[in-house]
């Protein structure tokens, strides 16, 4: 048995880890300067780099042991049995091929194999597509690949199959299926990406691990290492400008760093405190900052903005939901990558949620959908807060759902009975509440407004306005409505198109504070950012506390605006109207206004861009810093 399975994925396993070493070995050479040449590091290097394309294999050789098994024991060495593998092969080695040069593409432009940008690439497929016509001969490419699989194929044809062997039993063929699927299973289970670290050189590093083990790894865990494709500055000069930047009247840094300590000069006010997180309510939406010329929807946030302390020019942080929580409530700068709220690791952390626990507040995160999605239950839960998704809702409390979770005005009935419980033990509550009727498909509850459901955006924006506007007054007839401050804000906008990269106009979002019997009327017109949210909350209500947070009170004299915003793979700041966009590997461009031409004379904007790198630096910490 062992001759037979030696002859049938012989060539299969020498041209996967053949392809493989090539592909390592022009990228060593492309990168030997930068090295470590040492004959400790290579062997290392390489060692290490064949441990991984043997773990892929093990993934690789699953059809090939599947179809030997599925196969009748009569028709093995036969000429369909042959030819049959021949097409596996072709196939086998055109993708192999392929996966190859695309590493060479990738690491000619990150200096890595593939990670998060990688991954990321399949969320724009649209852009990537045209980017790889435009910049690589991509037909040509591809037919040369096949060609040379054919090519291959036709001198090895006879090497596939073993007419001297006789071909194992069932069940023989089945325990061999069954441990390559076992092998499978302990690489998944054993195995990790830092094996690969076998030096302290990052070069070695990345040859020392292979690109389809990089990629699966980075698709689960969508994180892109700061240090290793962000400017950085040294820590003690970051430390300095970042106390620098957050420094006002109220705020004391004990040790230069992280956390500092904000003090209230007045009296605490213990007030009840709703967030409600709308999804892609952009501030066009609201009639003082909509399009000229289009009716008005938001009829009922509006009122709550003219009767509130609001901030029409406020800027998301990204262009998702889980972008949005990790703003408001750990008021932190977006870091490349994935949001926090689906990082490893985010237990236990110093946030808003914490600050009212500390006081005695009872936290809830309320949301119409299922919360398992991006994490989101784990996170809340982990972090103080009790759980009231979907699956919390009894059968009469659903009006109405789509695929995203129930309407809005049914998750906001619910969080009144919840405040109502809650009032009743005398206690204060906070609660987080996220939306979802504004998302499409864009359906809601027949009859509500006068716009059909599921005809689009403008309806969904017009009936998650209705049902605050329901809300606040369903509301206002509870005990414990004079004494309850609701913060209305959006997750992010309605799109993230744009001339730039980074286009911010897409981000602007509103800001409404809205608690009439406690806070007076005032409209701050000037940008602030959504990390700015918390912390401007909790200085309304007069708190003192310990903080991470990296965002301002922007109701202080001193406030000065400092936006960051993101797409996945670059972080923008802006300050001063200039944008300082930090990009993989180390490259950063400045911007001035909606222009999408990069500023020339980077030196002269340095200050921006250290200023930039100290909040990311830092946020990048974060498992450090926001531990409690």
């Amino acid at each position: 048995m062992f001759k037979y399975y030696f002859k049938r994925y012989s060539v299969f396993l020498f041209f996967y880890v053949a392809l493989g070493l090539i592909v390592t070995f022009v990228l060593g050479i492309k990168d030997f300067v930068n090295l470590d040449t040492s004959f400790w590091a290579l062997s290392k290097t390489g060692f290490s780099g064949i441990a991984f394309l043997l773990m892929e294999f093990c993934f690789a050789a699953v059809p090939l042991s599947a179809y030997l098994f599925v196969l009748p024991k009569k028709f093995h060495n036969s000429v369909f049995d042959k030819y049959f593998t021949g097409v596996m092969f072709v196939i086998f080695f055109y993708l192999i091929t392929f996966i190859s040069v695309s590493q060479y593409f990738f690491w000619d432009e990150f200096s890595s194999r593939f990670n998060f940008i990688a991954v990321d690439y399949l969320v724009y497929t649209q852009e990537v597509i045209a980017n790889i016509y435009q910049s690589y001969p991509i037909v040509t490419i591809l037919l040369c690949i096949f060609v040379l699989s054919i090519a291959i194929w036709y001198l090895f044809r006879n090497t596939f199959t073993c007419p001297k062997c006789k071909a194992p039993s069932a069940k023989k063929r089945l325990l061999v299926l069954a441990v390559n699927i076992l092998l499978c299973a302990v690489i998944v289970r054993g195995t990790s990406i830092s094996w690969g670290d076998v030096t302290n050189n990052r070069y070695n590093n990345e040859l020392a691990k292979s690109g389809p083990y990089c990629f699966v790894y980075a698709f689960f865990h969508n994180e892109l290492d700061y240090k290793s494709f962000f400017i950085t500055e040294p820590q003690d000069k970051a430390d300095k400008i970042l106390a620098q930047k957050l420094q006002g009247p109220k705020i004391t840094f004990k040790n230069g760093d992280l956390p500092y300590y904000v003090k209230s000069s007045g009296k605490e006010i213990k007030a009840n405190v709703v967030i409600v997180l709308m999804e892609s309510m952009g501030a066009k939406f609201l009639d003082a900052t909509k399009d000229p010329g289009e009716p008005e929807v938001t009829p009922n946030l509006s009122r709550l903005a003219s009767e509130g302390v609001y901030f029409p020019h406020a800027y998301s942080t990204g262009t998702r939901t889980v972008r949005g929580i990790e703003a408001v409530t750990l008021s932190m700068p977006p870091l490349p990558g994935m949001s926090i709220v689906r990082r490893q690791g985010n237990e236990n952390l110093h946030g808003i949620g914490s600050i009212f626990n500390d006081r005695g507040y009872k936290s809830e995160f309320l949301y119409g959908g299922f919360g398992y999605f991006d994490n989101m239950n784990h996170y809340f839960g982990s972090n103080g807060f009790d759980i009231v998704d979907r699956m919390s809702l009894e059968d009469d409390e659903i009006t109405f759902s789509n695929a995203w979770g129930v309407c809005d005005e049914d998750i906001f009935a619910r969080a009144i009975k919840e405040a109502d419980k809650t009032y009743k033990q005398k206690k204060p509550f906070f609660q987080f509440i996220l939306t979802t009727s504004n998302h499409r498909p864009f359906t809601y509850p027949a009859g509500k407004i006068d716009i059909a459901s599921g005809t689009g955006r403008r309806g969904a924006v017009k009936y998650s306005d209705y049902a605050v506007g329901k809300f606040i007054k369903d509301a206002s007839k509870k005990p414990w409505f004079d004494n309850t401050v609701f913060v209305f804000v959006a997750d992010h906008g309605p799109g993230s198109s744009g001339k730039q990269e980074l286009a911010p106009k897409e981000h602007r979002i509103p800001v409404i504070i809205y608690a009439p019997k406690i806070f007076k009327a005032k409209t701050y017109d000037m940008p602030v950012s959504q990390m700015d949210v918390a912390p401007t909350l909790l200085s309304l209500l007069n708190f003192s506390y310990k903080s991470n947070f990296f965002g301002r009170d922007a109701t202080q004299k001193d406030y000065k605006t400092r936006i960051f915003i993101n797409n996945y793979q670059d972080v923008g700041m802006i300050e001063d109207g200039i944008m300082t966009v930090l990009k993989p590997v180390k490259q950063v461009d400045f911007f001035k206004g909606d222009s999408p031409n990069p500023l020339p004379d980077k030196q002269r904007y340095q200050p921006y861009l250290d200023t930039a790198v100290s909040y990311l630096q830092k946020a990048d910490q974060w498992k450090l810093h926001l531990r409690k």
